[in-house]
């Protein structure tokens, strides 16, 4: 039986407190039904040549055989934070928006149904000899109706 929360609910899918050098797979949670959906990503000192962190929110149709990505903030090339909207039940014909922290650029986010049951996160890591000092994604979910989350 889903739990009840009454007010925004805050995940905190991936948090990776020593240098990562390599690309996370982030294991497969439930996001909870909500009207919209605050990813924040907060990424520690970023050292070597040209590093460079993508991170997507991906979900699966068929029980995690396949992953598709539905959001992903703008690539990160230095320590910073940043928030990514996303509002799944708009109009297709609307756009999630992000809202850079420290940092300017866009992002890619389709706007329309997720597969709740099955979310997870790509946190892909590039450059020569990349190292981030950090990386936590949390993942906010609020109704706006302030009806409860399930």
């Amino acid at each position: 039986m889903p739990s009840t929360l009454v007010g925004p609910r805050v995940l905190n899918p991936i948090s990776v407190s020593s240098a990562t050098t390599a690309t996370i797979t982030g294991a497969s949670f439930a996001l909870p039904i909500a009207d919209s959906y605050a990813m924040i990503a907060d990424v520690g000192a970023a050292t070597g040549t040209s590093p460079t962190l993508d991170i997507a929110f991906q979900h699966s149709p068929n029980g995690g055989a396949n992953w598709y990505t539905f959001a992903k903030f703008n690539q990160i090339t230095a320590a910073g934070q940043r928030s990514l909207i996303v509002t799944p039940n708009v109009s297709l014909a609307q756009a999630a928006s992000e809202q850079a922290i420290s940092n300017t650029g866009t992002a890619v986010a389709i706007n329309g149904p997720i597969v709740y049951s099955a979310v997870r996160i790509l946190a892909t890591v590039g450059g020569t000899t990349p190292s981030f000092a950090s990386i936590n994604v949390f993942v906010i979910a609020s109704n706006t109706s302030g009806s409860n989350l399930s």
